[in-house]
């Protein structure tokens, strides 16, 4: 995906309504050339991650867009509580969050600085911007300065920019929360997993992308799995490997949900992550698995040995030995 083909996505629209209608038209144009400034630098640099860290799932444009999709898709119904700064804000953090893998993946989120200064030239004009960039995107992932994973504890919870009072928190909660909900088929290649070059531990993440959809409704977020037992990505990685990795995903994508709404009150609407898994045979289905719901009660730590025995406790009908008998016993 270029630069040409990048088509304007529904926040970007809404950000450049905005900004038409609160400045003159001078001003409006010197804020939306320095976004489409960042915008264009960072598809550029995204279109080149693949070429530095091959083995990843997809970081280049399509992820950009997907992240700006479920951002816009998250915060869309309260969207006229947002000022042209926290548009603009959130618009560049999204594109900019993940532009560090092009330095390598291990503490990507923050390299962020030499790019960004490599972009603005190092100009005055931007300082304060670069200050709350930098944060707010570092703050997506990783560790905070104490050690653990509360990056958005350390952020204040709010700053100003483009004359505007920037909900700063709230914003790098919502580019979290947006960026944990982006999987899917989108971020692989059938062809690449059929290949076989994969290591076996980047070839998980792969066929995890392929199985898995995401929806984000109006309060809640529906999981997808559709795991095929003839698949013969999932004979390889195996389908007690695949079933225990899908299992800790539910657990750190729910464990977000509830983590990225204590920050923002925008988020506080999903109350509920539910999970659906399709398990057939060459696209029949050959067993039943009741859809669960974590809620808002259900509290466990992806950090915690205890997170996945909680789990099970929690819905014995996703215990691995017995989904895998049953499939067995289906499959005779």
């Amino acid at each position: 995906m270029e630069n040409s083909m990048w088509n304007e996505l529904d926040l970007e629209k809404i950000l450049h309504d905005k900004l038409t209608t609160r400045f003159d038209k001078s001003t409006a144009e010197s804020i939306w050339s320095d976004y489409i400034q960042i915008r264009k630098e960072a598809i550029n640099i995204a279109e080149q991650i693949k070429a530095k860290e091959p083995t990843l799932t997809d970081h280049g444009p399509k992820h950009l867009a997907n992240v700006m999709e479920n951002s816009y898709k998250l915060i869309k119904d309260k969207i006229n509580v947002f000022t042209c700064g926290d548009l603009y804000f959130l618009c560049t953090i999204i594109m900019l969050h993940d532009v560090g893998n092009i330095e390598g993946r291990e503490n990507h989120q923050i390299k962020i600085t030499d790019i960004y200064n490599d972009i603005r030239k190092e100009n005055s004009k931007y300082y304060h911007e670069r200050t709350l960039v930098l944060q707010a995107a570092a703050a997506h992932c990783g560790e905070s300065k104490l050690g653990d994973k509360d990056t958005l504890k350390q952020l204040s919870e709010s700053s100003n920019l483009l004359d505007d009072k920037l909900r700063l928190r709230e914003l790098a909660a919502i580019l979290r929360f947006g960026d944990e909900l982006a999987e899917g088929p989108q971020r692989t290649c059938d062809y690449i997993i059929r290949r076989g070059s994969l290591s076996s531990k980047s070839a998980i993440y792969h066929v995890y992308a392929q199985i898995t959809r995401v929806y984000i409704d109006i309060d809640r977020i529906a999981l997808t799995y559709n795991i095929d037992i003839e698949n013969s990505e999932i004979k390889k990685v195996g389908l007690k490997k695949i079933l225990s990795f899908i299992y800790k995903r539910i657990i750190k994508l729910d464990e977000e949900r509830r983590y990225c709404k204590y920050y923002t009150e925008i988020l506080t609407q999903y109350k509920q992550t539910h999970v659906t898994f399709n398990i057939t045979k060459k696209g029949f289905p050959i067993i039943d698995i009741p859809e669960i719901r974590l809620e808002d009660k259900f509290n466990v730590s992806s950090n915690s040995n205890k997170a996945m025995k909680v789990f099970i406790n929690q819905y014995p009908q996703l215990k691995i030995e017995n989904v895998v008998e049953s499939i067995q016993k289906a499959n005779i």
